[in-house]
């Protein structure tokens, strides 16, 4: 033959399309008009149904299944439908890997911000509960620690913070961990760190308020008397305000706020700026009208042996953008890091 035939396929009933080798299936025939022709057309049609049968059969075999219709000898019957195979996984197509900074994520890394003690500026030799919280994302089954560091840096772990709605926690499940220190006298001050395994949030301190130490000659950018701030802001603070413990104590969460600030390293200007309106809105509550003056006072002072010329900028710009709330004094008042009312006058 001189070239590959079609295939015919049923396409209704009792209808063929052609093989392609010229002899048409399926369709109504003319009578013949001699014994000759019809055994011709008979002879075509019959070699025509063969090599049609035989070509569906290799696609069968090539194809793994057949056509569900009737195909070559235009009897309209039907194979079997083959089983569709299911489609195999593309092994160069990667699965999609957990996204680990979601919290919701089993291996998301441990977060620590808005870490945060209460009272944070405590009267010499007071004994007061202290209160730690911390916001923490992806902790797992890992222990949130309270650290006491250490003046040579080391740390011993003083509790552990608990979001359970017990022991002075708020809220159970709502990220927000805490603990509470019950009696502690403070008598210099205190330093912590909250930790999640070898994530630690920045250092908290609880400054100690008049404490009788000698006051030097000329007071230094030192910590000295070991009461959280520097020498020179301290005694500023006690000439300032010297007939006032709570305008001194306001006044020394507003320095602690100015030395995080000078501290914050890069991505730690937001919780800086954060904590320096929290203690200027105390400072207004406590002082009223004389606040701004006070605080422009002690800037002045925490600024001029800030020493990291790019720190002092960091401080200037965050004061620069202060914008006090609008709000009644019992808000304000609970914005102190201290009692107000436990400092006297």
């Amino acid at each position: 033959m001189g070239g590959a035939c079609g295939v015919g396929i049923t396409t209704g009933a009792g209808a063929m399309e052609s093989t392609g080798c010229g002899v048409p299936m399926g369709t109504s025939w003319e009578p013949l008009k001699s014994s000759q022709a019809r055994r011709d057309a008979a002879s075509g049609v019959f070699r025509g149904s063969i090599l049609a049968a035989l070509l569906l059969a290799a696609l069968a075999a090539g194809c793994g299944g057949g056509s569900g219709s009737g195909a070559g000898n235009g009897s309209g019957g039907g194979s079997t439908p083959p089983t569709t195979p299911s489609t195999p996984s593309d092994p160069s197509t990667p699965s999609t890997p957990s996204d680990p900074s979601d919290p919701a994520t089993p291996d998301a890394p441990a977060a620590v911000s808005e870490a945060r003690l209460t009272p944070a500026v405590v009267s010499y030799g007071g004994q007061v509960d202290i209160v730690a919280t911390a916001r923490v994302s992806g902790a797992g089954a890992a222990a949130v620690e309270l650290l006491r560091i250490g003046g040579d840096g080391s740390a011993a772990v003083a509790g552990v913070l608990r979001d359970d709605g017990q022991g002075g926690d708020e809220a159970a499940g709502d990220g927000v961990y805490t603990l509470r220190l019950a009696g502690v006298t403070v008598t210099a001050a205190l330093r912590y760190q909250v930790a999640v395994g070898d994530v630690r949030s920045e250092p908290l301190l609880v400054s100690v308020l008049d404490a009788p130490t000698p006051r030097p000659a000329t007071p230094g950018a030192e910590d000295a008397d070991g009461d959280g701030l520097r020498d020179d802001v301290r005694w500023h603070i006690a000439d300032a305000l010297p007939s006032s413990g709570k305008g001194r104590a306001a006044l020394q969460q507003v320095a602690m706020a100015y030395q995080d600030a000078l501290d914050a390293g890069e991505g730690g200007e937001a919780e800086a700026a954060a904590r320096q309106l929290r203690a200027t809105e105390c400072l207004y509550h406590v002082l009223g009208d004389d606040a701004p003056a006070q605080a422009k006072g002690l800037a002045a002072v925490v600024l001029s042996s800030a020493g990291d010329a790019e720190a002092a900028a960091r401080l200037r710009r965050l004061l620069g953008g202060l914008v006090l709330r609008q709000g009644v004094g019992g808000v304000r008042a609970e914005r102190c890091d201290f009692d107000p009312d436990a400092m006297g006058d």
